[in-house]
C-alpha cells in the first residue's frame, strides 16, 4: 500500500509545483582579520550583496559597503588597515580598496571583463587577483596596492582563479580548470565534465604542480598560516552538490577530509593559529545557492554556525501587494515587509528584543505580532509601516502565534498563562487557545487540552478553530524517535459551538503549522511523515477530514506557510537544519 501511494503522489507533486524563491540571504566568503578579532564576509541580507564585518564572537554585524551592484570577495591587508574587494558598481567586476571601516573606497582596475578574488601579498606590497582581461579565460595577475605595475603571472589559456600567496612569500596556490567550464559542484559521467584542480607554483609563476589530482571539482584553496598545508573544497565524495572541506600538504600528501556537514562547505579561511578554519556552508538548487559561515575546529570539537540567517513566517497582505515576514538578517529577529517578489525590503521593528510572527488584520490596516521586549513573549499590534506599536497581552508565560478572526474583532493566540508550574521547560507547559480584542480586553479561552496546543487560527466563517496539538510530549522537533514518547503531534479542527475536536492529520509523525485555505474548505499543514529527519513537507487535507495529499517534495523542510487571498499560491519558509541551527528563505508555491 505504501508503494502504491507514493507512485500516485509523485506525479501530483511534479505537476503542481511551481516554486519561486522570494527572499534570499547569503553569507559567504569569510575573511578573518590579522589580529583575529573581526570577520569580514559578503552577504545579501540587506537586499543586495555587500561586505559586512562582525566580531569574532558573532556579535555586532555591520555593513561596510553600500553600493548598487555586487561588493564581495573581501581580503585584509597584512596590517589590517585596508581591505581589497571586488565590485560591479561601475559595470563589470573590478578590484577596489577601502579602509577597514569602509571609508575611502577606490577603484584599482579598469580592464574589460571581470577582475576578482583579490588577495594581498604577505608583505602588503602587491595584490594578486584573477582577470579575464576582455576574454572568457581568467589568468592570474598582480599589481601594487594603488593599481599600478600590473603584471601577468599565468598564461595557461584556461580558467585560473582564487589565487593567493603563501604566508612565507615563496609560492602561489590557485584553482585551475583542466576541463572547462569547471564551474559547478556536480560530478557528471562522461568526458569533459567540470573538472578543476588545486595547483601550486613558485612566486614567479614557474614550476606549476597539481596538488589534488582528482577527477572531481577541487577549488577555493587557502594557505595555512605556516605555509605547509592547503585547505580546499572538493566534491570528490561523489554526491552532487555536496562538496566538503579538505586539507592537504603543499606537496599533495596527507590528504584529510575535515568536514562532513549537510549541504556543501566551501571558501575556507584559516585562523592565525592554524587551529580553526572558517567556511561557507551552502545549499544548492538547480537555479541558485545560499548559506552561511561556519567555524570548523581542527583540534577536536564540532563545527558551529558563525553567521546564521533565516527569513521566516511569510504572510501576504489581503490586497496581495505586501509580504510580511521576520528575519535574523541583522543578528536579531525583526519584522520586515517587501513586495511579493521580494523587492522593496523594509525593516519595521528594531531594538535588542525579538519581534516575530507578523499577521495581517482582515482590512490590512493592522499587524499583530509577538515581541519579547517586555521580557516574556506577548502579543503586540502595529500599523503596516511599523508605527504605533502597542502591547495587547500582559500574562505570565508565553503568548504567541497570533491570528485574526475573519471580521477583525478579535485576535486568537496560544498562551501558557494557566500552566500550573511555569518554571518547567516550555515543552512541558500547558498551552491553550485564547482570543482577545485588539485593545487587550475580553479574554476568552477555547481549549483545556492539558498539553501543547499551538498555531491556532479561526476558519474564514468564524465557526471553527484550527490548531496543532501534541498527543505525546514534548513534540518539539522534526525527528521521529522510536521510544514510547515519540514526539507526536497532530492537526486538529474544533467546532467553536460544540467544542468537538477532530484529528485531521492522523499519523504518527510531526504534523503542525496548519493553515486554512481562503475558502475554508482545505487545510495545508507540515509533516515529516516521509521519514526524512529535518525534512518536513507541505500536505493538504479537506477541512472535514479525508485523504491527505502531499504538495511539496523539496530539499530541506517546508514550513510556516500562508495562503494568498485567491488560493492560488502558498508562501512558505524553506529551511535547512543542522544539529544546532537552521537556515532558510521564503519561497512561493503555485498550486
Amino acid at each position: 500500500m505504501v508503494r502504491i501511494a507514493l507512485l500516485i503522489l509523485i506525479p501530483f507533486i511534479a505537476a503542481s509545483q511551481n516554486i519561486k524563491r522570494i527572499t534570499g540571504v547569503n553569507d559567504s566568503y569569510p575573511a578573518l582579520s590579522p589580529d583575529g578579532k573581526t570577520m569580514l564576509f559578503q552577504s545579501d541580507r540587506s537586499g543586495d550583496v555587500e561586505i559586512w564585518s562582525i566580531a569574532i564572537d558573532g556579535t555586532g554585524p555591520k555593513k561596510i559597503t553600500n553600493s548598487k551592484g555586487y561588493d564581495g570577495n573581501p581580503s585584509w591587508s597584512p596590517d589590517g588597515k585596508v581591505i581589497a574587494f571586488a565590485s560591479s558598481r561601475d559595470g563589470d567586476l573590478e578590484i577596489y580598496v577601502m579602509n577597514a571601516d569602509g571609508s575611502n573606497q577606490k577603484r584599482l582596475t579598469t580592464d574589460k571583463g571581470n577582475d576578482g578574488h583579490p588577495h594581498w601579498y604577505p608583505d602588503g606590497s602587491r595584490i594578486i587577483f584573477n582577470s579575464a582581461n576582455g576574454t572568457n579565460i581568467d589568468e592570474i595577475f598582480s599589481m601594487k596596492p594603488d593599481g599600478t605595475n600590473v603584471q601577468q603571472i599565468t598564461d595557461l589559456k584556461s580558467v585560473s582563479t582564487f589565487a593567493s600567496v603563501s604566508p612565507d612569500g615563496t609560492k602561489i596556490v590557485f584553482r585551475g580548470s583542466t576541463d572547462t567550464p569547471a564551474f559547478g559542484w556536480d560530478m557528471r559521467s562522461g568526458k569533459g565534465q567540470l573538472n578543476s584542480e588545486i595547483f601550486v607554483m613558485d612566486i614567479d609563476g614557474k614550476n606549476i604542480v597539481n596538488v589534488t589530482k582528482s577527477s572531481a571539482f577541487d577549488g577555493w584553496p587557502a594557505w595555512s598560516p605556516d605555509s605547509q598545508k592547503i585547505a580546499f573544497a572538493s566534491n570528490r565524495s561523489g554526491k552532487a552538490n555536496s562538496g566538503q572541506l579538505y586539507v592537504v600538504n603543499v606537496d599533495g600528501s596527507a590528504l584529510q577530509q575535515v568536514t562532513d556537514l549537510p549541504g556543501a562547505v566551501a571558501q575556507p579561511c584559516w585562523s592565525g593559529d592554524g587551529k580553526t578554519i572558517y567556511g561557507y556552508q551552502l545549499w544548492e538548487t538547480p537555479e541558485e545557492q545560499y548559506g552561511y559561515v561556519v567555524q570548523v575546529p581542527l583540534q577536536g570539537g564540532l563545527p558551529r554556525p558563525f553567521t546564521s540567517v533565516s527569513d521566516c513566517y511569510p504572510v501576504l497582505s489581503p490586497d496581495g501587494k505586501t509580504l510580511m515576514f521576520h528575519s535574523n538578517r541583522t543578528g536579531i529577529w525583526q519584522i520586515y515587509s517587501a513586495d511579493p517578489d521580494g523587492s522593496n525590503l523594509k525593516q519595521l521593528t528594531d531594538g535588542a528584543a525579538t519581534n516575530v510572527g507578523p499577521v495581517w488584520s482582515p482590512d490590512g490596516k493592522t499587524i499583530a505580532f509577538v515581541s519579547e521586549r517586555d521580557n516574556d513573549p506577548e502579543i503586540y499590534t502595529m500599523r503596516p509601516d511599523g508605527s504605533l506599536q502597542t502591547r495587547v497581552t500582559n500574562f505570565p508565560g508565553d503568548d504567541s502565534h497570533p491570528h485574526w478572526f475573519h471580521d477583525g474583532t478579535r485576535i486568537i493566540f496560544n498562551s501558557a498563562k494557566n500552566t500550573p508550574d511555569q518554571t518547567k521547560d516550555w515543552p512541558l507547559q500547558f498551552h491553550d487557545v485564547y482570543s482577545i480584542t485588539p485593545d487587550g480586553k475580553d479574554l476568552h479561552r477555547y481549549t483545556d487540552n492539558k498539553t501543547i496546543t499551538t498555531y491556532p487560527s479561526a476558519s474564514p466563517d468564524g465557526k471553527k478553530l484550527l490548531f496543532r496539538k501534541v498527543t505525546d510530549s514534548p513534540a518539539i522537533n522534526w525527528d521521529i524517535t522510536l521510544n514510547a514518547r515519540g514526539r507526536n503531534s497532530e492537526v486538529f479542527v474544533m467546532d467553536i459551538a460544540t467544542k468537538q475536536q477532530v484529528n485531521l492529520s492522523s499519523h504518527f509523525a510531526y504534523d503542525g503549522w496548519p493553515a486554512w485555505s481562503p475558502d475554508g474548505k482545505s487545510v495545508a499543514f507540515v509533516s515529516n511523515r516521509t521519514g526524512r529527519s529535518g525534512g518536513g513537507q507541505l500536505f493538504l487535507v479537506d477541512a472535514n477530514g479525508g485523504a491527505v495529499r502531499q504538495i511539496t517534495d523539496l530539499p530541506g523542510g517546508i514550513v510556516q506557510h500562508s495562503w494568498s487571498a485567491d488560493g492560488k499560491f502558498i508562501y512558505a519558509y524553506q529551511c535547512f537544519e543542522t544539529t544546532n541551527s537552521e537556515f532558510g528563505n521564503i519561497i512561493r508555491i503555485e498550486l
